[in-house]
């Protein structure tokens, strides 16, 4: 009996070290930003998630992107909540995130295959979710179009 309780204590602490895990790497905000540029800190980035969730996460640069461009900050936190969002709560088998850098614009793009979500519902709009609430300034700022469900542009 006493072993059994020392075995759910050790599963209890390794799920809340997961979790802590998880939730540093969502709020992560890379310094190499600004030295590597955004196509190269969100590749690394998701290449953390991949390791870390088991998940197929791909990326698909097109064109440069403008290094120490005035929103890479801004659109990189963007991508890692659309991204988080897919992992935890989508239940995606496959994720694609497109980083476009071509006509002087730089398009985000991320899609997923999960079940996506009605933001009328009230379940929904009692939770706090991060690219409708928190992200709000961020994508006005940057000119995001959002579209509710498995795709954000």
């Amino acid at each position: 009996a006493e072993a059994r309780a020392q075995l759910a204590r050790v599963q209890e602490l390794a799920r809340a070290g997961m979790e802590e895990l998880r939730s540093l790497i969502f709020e992560l905000r890379p310094a190499a930003l600004a030295d590597e540029g955004l196509a190269a800190t969100l590749r690394k980035h998701l290449g953390v998630l991949r390791r870390v969730y088991q998940q197929d996460i791909a990326l698909k640069v097109a064109g440069t992107p403008r290094p120490g461009g005035a929103h890479d900050g801004d659109v990189f936190r963007i991508a890692q909540e659309a991204v988080h969002n897919a992992v935890r709560h989508a239940r995606a088998d496959h994720i694609a995130v497109g980083l476009d850098a071509r006509n002087g614009h730089l398009v985000l793009t991320v899609d997923d295959d999960g079940v996506g979500f009605d933001p009328a519902a009230a379940a929904v709009r009692g939770r706090r979710l991060g690219l409708i609430g928190v992200g709000v300034p961020k994508r006005q700022k940057v000119g995001q179009q959002f579209h509710h469900g498995q795709r954000i542009a």
